[in-house]
C-alpha cells in the first residue's frame, strides 16, 4: 500500500519508499508568467529585449555565439554574483519570430535547474507594449 502525498488523480505524488517520493503520472510544473506594460513602442521594446540582454537580466555578458541579433541556435553565457559567489547562466535561443515579437530560450541555471521560456511583446497602442516572460 502506498500512501498518497498529494491529491488523488493525474497529478498525484506517491511514496515508493520511506526515502524517495516519485511521480506516478505525468504532471505540469508550476507556471509563472511575469507580465508588465511598458510605455514604449513594441519595436523599441523588441529591439532592447532581443539584442541587449544585460539591460534586462541581472548578469554580466561573458559571450554570445554567434555575435549579432538574436537567432535560433545562438548561445549566450552570462554570470551573476551573489554573496561573494559567481554563478553561470546559459541561454540557448530556440526560436525567434520578429513579426510576432516573440522568442523562445532554453535557460540553464545553477544547481542543474533548466527552464524553457518564451518572451512575447504585444503592442497595446503606439506607445505601450505588454511584455510577458514565461
Amino acid at each position: 500500500m502506498r500512501p498518497a502525498l498529494g491529491p488523488v488523480g493525474p497529478n498525484a505524488w506517491t511514496v515508493r519508499s520511506s526515502r524517495l517520493a516519485v511521480l506516478d503520472y505525468p504532471f505540469e510544473m508550476l507556471r509563472i508568467c511575469p507580465t508588465d506594460v511598458v510605455s514604449a513602442p513594441v519595436e523599441r521594446v523588441w529591439t532592447l529585449l532581443s539584442s541587449d540582454y544585460t539591460s534586462w537580466v541581472d548578469a554580466r555578458l561573458v559571450s554570445r555565439e554567434p555575435d549579432g541579433p538574436t537567432a535560433p541556435g545562438q548561445r549566450i553565457h552570462l554570470t551573476t554574483s551573489e554573496l561573494g559567489l559567481t554563478f553561470h547562466v546559459h541561454f540557448t535561443v530556440e526560436r525567434v519570430d520578429p513579426a510576432r515579437h516573440t522568442f523562445g530560450v532554453l535557460v540553464q541555471l545553477p544547481f542543474g535547474l533548466t527552464m524553457r521560456d518564451t518572451i512575447v511583446c504585444t503592442p497595446l497602442g503606439p506607445d505601450r507594449t505588454r511584455v510577458q516572460f514565461g
